[in-house]
């Protein structure tokens, strides 16, 4: 899917319905309560690892950067960075009962350690619907370090309101993210080449009027960072990747 093509025919699905993940979640707490069952890490252990390290790797002498999970689902990239340290954690999710499972296993987490408690008390979950509010107005004091998404874009190219305005998500990502910040994204419905070509470009479209009333300061660009490689496939002559991680950095002029 193309996130940039706008004339390209609307496709919706139930994944970009409340509706779908409320009902998931809910079954991921009755497995979590009924057999310990955490959840699925969503493309799986290796790439959730890889985007670890890099944090990890990178970051290391700074463990107390802001850091938001965009659409942080089941919480597991945030439990992971705080068994590593890292102790400015937050995770945000539209639906009420993803949070509801990432605060019923982080208080778990505390009880079962509490020698090392407050590496799981230092991650903040809150709902949040992305594309319509801004999380810094409403939940953080500060814009963040590091923004990581992990399928929640591709989500939300399937929400019918951002078949209306394509651009939300862009602007509540550069409203967010603080200068330098980085932007860490994986998908498995775009190709580098259409997420590059949908996050580096000039200043949102939703309504060029309301964006300059709003914004008399200059909320920035991204440009492109880096990849994290993923396990290549070839079929039919042709290699690639079941997903795409790439590293963005914000700039302002």
């Amino acid at each position: 899917m193309d996130a940039t093509n706008q004339d390209s025919e609307i496709i919706t699905s139930d994944l970009g319905k409340l509706s779908y993940w409320e009902d998931a979640y809910l079954k991921e707490i009755e497995n979590y309560s009924d057999h310990g069952d955490t959840g699925e890490v969503w493309f799986g252990e290796n790439v959730q690892m890889k985007v670890i390290h890099y944090i990890t790797d990178r970051y290391s002498s700074n463990k107390e950067i802001n850091i938001l999970d965009v659409g942080t689902g089941n919480g597991a990239l945030l439990f992971a960075l705080a068994e590593e340290g890292f102790t400015n954690l937050n995770g945000s999710d539209f639906s009420p009962t993803s949070i509801a499972f990432c605060q019923k296993q982080q208080q778990e987490f505390i009880e079962r350690n509490e020698d090392n408690s407050d590496n799981y008390t230092n991650i903040h979950f809150f709902i949040n619907d992305f594309i319509h509010e801004n999380i810094v107005d409403i939940h953080s004091e500060k814009q963040f370090d590091i923004v990581h998404d992990k399928g929640t874009f591709d989500a939300i190219l399937l929400h019918p309101d951002y078949q209306i305005h394509p651009d939300l998500y862009y602007y509540q990502l550069l409203k967010c993210l603080a200068p330098n910040g980085i932007f860490i994204i994986t998908s498995c419905n775009n190709t580098e080449a259409e997420l590059i070509k949908y996050f580096v470009r000039d200043k949102p479209k939703i309504n060029q009027e309301l964006i300059e009333e709003r914004d008399n300061q200059n909320i920035g660009h991204l440009i492109f960072s880096g990849r994290i490689p993923h396990r290549q496939l070839s079929f039919g002559g042709s290699e690639g990747s079941t997903v795409t991680t790439i590293i963005f950095k914000k700039e302002t002029n």
